[in-house]
């Protein structure tokens, strides 16, 4: 089934069990918000993991960023239908 938004593509990568960062939402949804989708999924009853991920760039600067994925065990299952 293809998704009618960003919403529903980004729900649908977490149900498959898929790790969601920044550059993954937007170059397969185009969601440049995912921080604020992630809110949204969370006020609805989905339970997110949050995971800082630290990196060094060739020009060895350091940087962060987050990675999400869904917690199915503790996600209603009403949701994850």
């Amino acid at each position: 089934m293809k998704p009618k938004s960003q919403k529903e593509a980004l729900i649908m990568l977490l149900k498959k069990g898929q790790p969601i960062n920044w550059v993954k939402a937007f170059t397969t949804t185009g969601c440049s918000k995912l921080s604020t989708r992630v809110s949204e999924f969370i006020k609805k009853g989905y339970k997110i993991k949050k995971k800082r991920v630290n990196f060094t760039t060739r020009y060895k600067t350091h940087g962060t960023y987050i990675e999400y994925t869904l917690d199915v065990k503790k996600t209603p299952k009403k949701l994850l239908k």
